[in-house]
């Protein structure tokens, strides 16, 4: 490989893709070697033009019809429609090799296991042991894994609104109590009769005439 060269405080590396003599600037980012300078062996004009001959070989490829035909998913083992599968250039077929709900299936356990160190059983005994509520507000809705931002440890499952009520507070309990102290003090703005100045783009209740929240009634 050839070593970079310096002249006049400016640095000079030779691409190995067109062999031609240029400033270190013209070259991307890489992991840094002492040989390499932290840089790409090839320019990235040259990293630009392959990538542009390689969409061009992908795209002259024929691919089989494969609107009605039947595939086989390589991990459930289920034969399924060509509709029931991903586009994926890159394959003789042009689709995936996975179905799409394999797929999306995958993607859950990856995130569960990277990210929560939980697997998708870990979850759904969490959500029996809630009884598929949210532990905060005690609604059925989508839950979501809830954890303390300082130590990472993870407390329970809540819906997104009560999860991202309790992020926009910084998980500050003292925070959580002025909130409760401040609808107490105004639940008269919840009554219709109430007068006042209104929002004009204002929610209306749903069609079924029930808020998500009821007002709060002081004592």
């Amino acid at each position: 490989m050839p070593k970079p060269t310096y002249s006049n405080e400016k640095y000079f590396k030779q691409c190995t893709g067109c062999g031609q003599v240029k400033e270190i600037e013209k070259f991307g980012a890489a992991r840094k070697t002492k040989f390499n300078m932290g840089k790409n062996s090839r320019c990235k004009e040259c990293i630009r033009q392959g990538g542009i001959k390689n969409r061009i070989l992908l795209s002259k490829i024929v691919k089989p019809d494969m609107q009605n035909e039947k595939i086989i998913c390589s991990r459930c083992g289920i034969t399924k429609s060509s509709t029931e599968f991903s586009e994926l250039k890159a394959s003789k077929t042009g689709l995936s090799n996975r179905c799409k709900q394999c797929h999306s299936k995958l993607n859950k356990i990856q995130y569960y296991k990277h990210t929560w160190d939980m697997t998708l059983e870990d979850l759904d005994q969490m959500k029996k042991e809630q009884n598929f509520k949210c532990a905060c507000c005690g609604q059925e809705a989508e839950l979501v894994i809830d954890h303390n931002h300082e130590t990472g440890l993870i407390r329970k499952l809540l819906c997104n609104l009560c999860n991202n009520a309790i992020g926009y507070i910084h998980d500050d309990p003292n925070t959580a109590l002025k909130i409760v102290d401040y609808l107490q003090k105004h639940a008269w703005a919840a009554d219709p009769k109430s007068e006042g100045k209104k929002c004009l783009n204002y929610k209306r209740a749903s069609k079924s005439g029930k808020t998500r929240y009821q007002a709060y009634q002081l004592e």
